[in-house]
C-alpha cells in the first residue's frame, strides 16, 4: 500500500469516514501486520478526540425556544381535545343510537321532524337504551356465573364437612359408649377385688388345693367350694344356696381323717356374704384326709358331729376313688 494512501486511509479511519471496502481493506491489512507510520494512528485519534472541546455550541435564540414551545403546547391541547371528543362520543346514546341505524328513509326523518316528536322519544330512545344497555348486561352475566359456581362449590365443601363430621360425631358417641362400658368393667372389677380381696390374696399363696362339695340330697341346689392350703394352715369356703338355719344354728365345717371328725369352723350365713375365712387349721399331711363335711349344728358348734348333713366332698384324687369305689 503507497505511503500516501496509508496516510490518507488512517486519517479516514480515524475520523469515521471509511467506506465500507476501504475499511474492510484497511482491516485486512492491519491483520496481516501491514507496514503503517508509527504512532500516526494513536496521534490522530487523540487530536480527533479533542476536536469536540475546541469546538463551541451554538445556542437557539430565545424567539426560537419560544416558537418551538408554542407549537409543542398547541399540540398537545389539540390531542387531548380530540381524546375527550372521542370519549363523550362512545359514551353519548344519541351517537350509538345514530352509528347503529345511519341508513332512514326521508319519510322517517320528515315524521321526526314534523310531528313525530313522541316516536322518537319512545321507541328510538328506549331501541337506543337497549344499544346502550345491551353491552353492560352481558358483561354483568359474568359476575353472576362467578357467583353461582362460587355458591356451589360452598354448598358442595359444607356437604362434605357435614358428612365428615356426621361420622366424626358418630365414632366419638361409639367411643364414648364403649369407654362407658369400660368404665363400668373397672368399677365392677374393683367391686369385685374390694369384696373378695382375701380370696384374691389367699390364692397367691403355694399349693392351694380346691375341694368342691355336694348335697347328699340330690333335689337340693346347695353347694360349695373349700380353697385350702395345708402349708399355711387356713382356707376359705364358699357356701351357695344354702337353707335357711335359725339365729341358734350354724353351719360346721369338719375333716374327717380314718372315720374320725375334726371341727374346723362354723359359719353363720350373712346375706350378701359368699366366702368365709377358716384360720388355725391343724397339721394334716393330704394323704390322710379322707373328706370334709359340712352339718348343721348349734351356734357355736359341737365336739363331734350331732346334726343332719347337708354337703362333702373330698380331694379330687380321694373323690374320684370313692365315686369309682361307689360304681362298682
Amino acid at each position: 500500500m503507497a505511503d500516501n494512501t496509508v496516510h490518507q486511509i488512517i486519517s479516514a479511519y480515524t475520523t469515521g469516514c471509511l467506506d465500507k471496502d476501504n475499511y474492510i481493506q484497511f482491516m485486512n491489512y492491519m491483520k496481516e501486520d501491514g507496514d503503517l507510520p508509527k504512532g500516526e494512528l494513536g496521534e490522530l485519534q487523540n487530536v480527533t478526540a479533542l476536536i469536540p472541546t475546541l469546538l463551541e455550541l451554538e445556542e437557539p435564540s430565545p424567539e426560537l425556544k419560544n416558537l418551538v414551545a408554542k407549537r409543542i403546547l398547541e399540540v398537545e391541547s389539540v390531542r387531548k381535545q380530540k381524546f375527550k371528543e372521542t370519549v363523550e362520543k362512545k359514551q353519548d346514546p344519541e351517537v350509538v343510537f345514530n352509528e347503529a341505524s345511519p341508513d332512514r328513509s326521508g319519510e322517517d326523518q320528515a315524521d321526526e321532524t314534523s310531528g313525530g316528536d313522541k316516536q322518537t322519544e319512545s321507541k328510538p330512545v328506549a331501541d337506543a337504551e337497549e344499544l346502550v344497555n345491551d353491552k353492560p348486561v352481558k358483561h354483568g352475566i359474568l359476575p353472576w356465573i362467578l357467583l353461582g359456581v362460587i355458591g356451589l362449590l360452598l354448598i358442595v365443601v359444607g356437604i362434605y364437612f357435614f358428612i365428615i363430621n356426621s361420622e366424626l360425631r358418630d365414632e366419638i358417641t361409639d367411643i364414648n359408649s364403649r369407654l362407658q362400658g369400660y368404665q363400668n368393667e373397672v368399677v365392677q372389677t374393683n367391686k369385685f377385688i374390694n369384696e373378695h380381696i382375701e380370696l384374691i390374696e389367699f390364692l397367691n399363696y403355694k399349693n392351694v388345693e380346691v375341694v368342691n362339695f355336694m348335697p347328699t340330697d340330690i333335689k337340693q341346689d346347695a353347694y360349695g367350694k373349700l380353697f385350702i392350703s395345708l402349708d399355711a394352715g387356713e382356707a376359705i369356703l364358699q357356701l351357695k344356696n344354702m337353707p335357711k338355719i335359725t339365729s341358734r344354728e350354724s353351719f360346721q365345717l369338719w375333716m374327717v381323717n380314718e372315720n374320725q371328725s375334726f371341727s374346723l369352723d362354723s359359719v353363720y350365713p350373712s346375706p350378701g356374704v359368699e366366702y368365709y375365712k377358716i384360720n388355725n387349721l391343724p397339721s394334716f399331711d393330704k394323704k390322710d384326709i379322707a373328706m370334709f363335711r359340712i352339718t348343721k349344728e348349734i351356734r357355736g358348734g359341737n365336739e363331734t358331729p350331732q346334726g343332719p348333713l347337708y354337703l362333702f366332698g373330698a380331694f379330687y384324687n380321694v373323690q374320684e376313688e370313692d365315686n369309682t369305689a361307689r360304681r362298682r
